[in-house]
């Protein structure tokens, strides 16, 4: 009941998910660079609002088919016990049948020989029960035959209340199933809205990239004909002036840093055979091995799974973590719930390569040098990026699974 509780809340969770509608903006006019670029900036953190509502419903989705998968297990099972129960049944009430047609012959016999009424004793018994009693104190079968008779009958009626207690048991559970399939769809359709949305942001954010990317070409081509205006212009000067140029001062170059993303290198971690942190040595190698191999391979799919069709984020995690014959659940929470009970979140300064390093909504592993591999949303996928945490990404910390 509790589950079922939690199915109608997940149900009710849903369906107000999807009213929730967050408008993309139409490209304004800008006439400068730094202008498109705000607009650019706003609209990339709108579209990744999507793609973290769209990875929460991914989760949701996953962990509901499977509770659905174990629900259409125990139904299976239940309906096998029903099957047992009820073949069980049929051999008691032959059982019975037999029993009763023998009492019959030996009450039918002692009447023939004299003995007492079988009138009587149909007519005055209430019940069949009542009836082998009366025939046994009249003294017309045996101890033995009147108690198996009393054993059948009651097995009979025992085995018919437990079949209706797993009847009931199986209404139950079908009635849960259907819960789980409509929170299924719903839950698809609203990862169908969301991505369609995140389309639509990703078309926006796209266009004003090209605006952007435009604005800087045509605002560096007048740089450069402004440049060679005034490279001319001191040329002139510079002959009038006996060829002499005068630089009364001086201009320095700028430039840019990014950030977000570097390279990295796989971690030994010595000994290939010692655990290390619930891990082995070789089991990290493995897993940052698998990882790397993925950098910059594979784009990132709501609830993929295999890297030949594309990864998200925990299926990325539980992709590497198999490669060392580990199993993960492809949900970010399960995974961070692992961790979190097997060696404790911790700080990523004190986390060991290999490790699962944990966001709300998000998973990848720990490389050294406070970077991570993870699956990010697109255009990143696969990828090495130093760790971040942010209002809008918190880091709950990182730590092996096992």
């Amino acid at each position: 009941m509790k589950r079922a509780r939690s199915v109608c809340a997940a149900i009710a969770a849903t369906a107000f998910a999807l009213t929730v509608v967050v408008a993309v903006p139409s490209p304004a006019v800008a006439e400068t660079s730094s202008e498109l670029q705000a607009q650019l900036d706003k609209a990339k953190a709108t579209r990744d609002d999507y793609y973290a509502q769209a990875e929460a419903v991914s989760d949701q989705l996953n962990a509901t088919r499977e509770q659905l998968s174990e629900t259409e297990s125990q139904i299976a099972d239940t309906q096998k016990n029903i099957d047992k129960v009820q073949e069980d049944i049929k051999v008691k009430e032959a059982e019975l049948a037999r029993r009763q047609a023998l009492l019959a012959e030996n009450v039918s016999e002692n009447y023939k020989s004299g003995g007492v009424s079988l009138l009587s004793l149909v007519l005055e018994a209430n019940s069949f029960d009542d009836f082998v009693t009366r025939v046994y104190y009249a003294d017309k079968i045996s101890e033995t035959q009147a108690s198996n008779i009393e054993e059948t009958n009651r097995l009979r009626t025992d085995l018919a209340v437990k079949k209706g207690e797993l009847d009931n048991e199986k209404a139950t559970l079908e009635d849960q199933k259907s819960q789980q399939e409509q929170l299924v769809s719903q839950q698809e359709a609203q990862q169908a809205d969301l991505k369609s949305k995140v389309d639509e942001a990703d078309s926006y954010v796209n266009s004003l990239d090209s605006q952007v990317k435009e604005a800087l070409a045509q605002e560096a081509e007048a740089a450069r004909q402004a440049a060679e205006r005034e490279a001319a212009a001191a040329a002139a000067a510079a002959a009038a002036n006996s060829g002499s140029y005068y630089s009364g001062g001086g201009t320095s170059g700028g430039g840019t840093s990014g950030g977000g993303t570097s390279g990295g290198s796989v971690s030994s971690g010595g000994s290939t055979s010692g655990s290390v942190g619930g891990l082995t040595s070789a089991q990290r190698n493995t897993i940052l091995s698998a990882a790397y191999s993925l950098v910059g391979k594979v784009n990132y799919v709501w609830g993929g799974e295999n890297p030949s069709t594309g990864l998200d984020c925990s299926g990325f995690t539980r992709w590497c973590y198999a490669q060392a014959g580990i199993s993960l659940p492809h949900s970010s929470a399960s995974q961070r719930a692992m961790v979190s009970a097997a060696s404790g979140l911790k700080s990523p300064s004190n986390a060991i390569p290999g490790d699962i390093v944990c966001w709300e909504g998000h998973v990848g592993i720990y490389a050294g040098g406070n970077t991570v591999i993870d699956c990010n949303w697109p255009p990143d996928g696969v990828r090495v990026a130093t760790i971040w945490n942010t209002a809008g990404s918190r880091l709950y910390g990182a730590g092996s699974p096992i």
